[in-house]
């Protein structure tokens, strides 16, 4: 039986997706932005980065599959922009319009992509054009590229986009912001093979566990014993049935790395430093309570870090996994907080019940 996380076809979704930008970035100098040679490149790159959003699988890999669907949408609004763009001048040409300069005649994919906006804008505002939808989402592609170097940054623990980042957008041509993406859709691509590469998939109770070849006996004890919380959560009924199949925890190389579908993600390294990826208000309420139990935490713009000497790991990997139970309870902060601390012990009984559950191969 196949595993679930099929590492070998989001890793060849990835270089399609590469191959495709870099015909995008090598088309000859002074083609036109509106050409069909540009149309027809963004329209089979959109195709292959849906092709990749499309596979399941892809999301489950922590932290990368925010990078996954940053890029996704990033392709989106581009084959939006250069479709507005055509658009726009079979509009004119159907018209019968006189522009002076003409954008659709003057802009290639070396002109600076801010100038482009600006000039498509003033004809489209200048001129009573009809056309059935609203055109010109420029800016959205713009936001998506800073949208992505942030997730796909925190994805291969590097710079990832040279001319876009949270801080805003450099002028530049769309050659030039294509080639920025296709550096690092490339380095996205080796720090997923280097991570996740060769994984082999087991289970612990109803979770699935997936180790690499790589790591070492400390993180896959980590690994289970993460599994092992996550199980009894579900066992306990502390969180609903459904969340067993979107969870997901692998012991890597260098790390623990735990995807919680809707919930978040949480990556523990040594010596030892968790990261929490999650959204608030759960994560403020996470912080909360292991700031009770004495751990150093640091609110960070993605969430949440915490940081422990080594012999307080189980604990507080325990208290990291219950993101899903925090997060499902509803009412006010105070009550909130004090259902935490309850499951918190619940969860504590239960796992002191019995000894942990022992990794076993998929299907047994």
């Amino acid at each position: 039986m196949r595993g679930l996380v099929n590492t070998h076809e989001i890793y060849k979704r990835l270089l399609d997706v590469a191959r495709d930008l870099k015909t995008l970035s090598e088309l000859p100098p002074n083609t036109q932005l509106v050409s069909k040679d540009v149309l027809r490149a963004v329209t089979r790159l959109y195709r292959s980065v849906l092709r990749l959003h499309e596979l399941d699988d892809a999301y489950l890999i922590p932290v990368f599959d925010d990078a996954f669907l940053e890029l996704y949408e990033t392709a989106q609004y581009l084959y939006k922009f250069v479709s507005d763009l055509n658009t726009i001048c079979e509009a004119i040409r159907r018209r019968g319009v006189v522009v002076s300069p003409n954008p659709c005649h003057v802009h290639t994919v070396d002109s600076a992509l801010e100038q482009v906006v600006k000039d498509f804008k003033a004809v489209y505002r200048r001129i009573p054009l009809i056309i059935s939808e609203p055109v010109m989402p420029s800016e959205g592609f713009l936001s998506r590229l800073r949208s992505f170097s942030v997730v796909c940054s925190l994805a291969i623990e590097a710079e990832c986009l040279k001319h876009a980042g949270p801080r805003g957008v450099i002028p530049a041509s769309l050659r030039a912001h294509i080639s920025d993406l296709l550096q690092a859709v490339n380095r996205l691509s080796i720090r997923f093979v280097e991570l996740y590469h060769g994984v082999s998939e087991w289970k612990v109770g109803v979770v699935r566990l997936y180790e690499s070849p790589a790591t070492t006996q400390e993180l896959l004890n980590v690994a289970e014993h993460m599994a092992n919380v996550l199980h009894k959560q579900v066992e306990a009924q502390l969180v609903p049935r459904w969340v067993a199949p979107r969870v997901a925890v692998f012991s890597l190389e260098d790390r623990v790395a735990v995807r919680m579908q809707t919930f978040g993600d949480v990556v523990v390294k040594p010596r030892w430093v968790i990261d929490v990826y999650a959204t608030r208000p759960a994560v403020d309420m996470l912080k909360r309570v292991l700031d009770s139990k004495g751990f150093r935490t640091e609110s960070a713009f993605y969430g949440l870090k915490v940081i422990l000497p080594p012999g307080d790991v189980m604990e507080a990997t325990m208290i990291v996994c219950m993101l899903p139970s925090i997060t499902i309870v509803a009412g006010g902060e105070e009550e909130w907080y004090r259902i935490s601390l309850a499951r918190l012990e619940l969860l504590e009984s239960k796992l002191k019940e019995q000894k942990p559950l022992k990794k076993r191969k998929r299907g047994m």
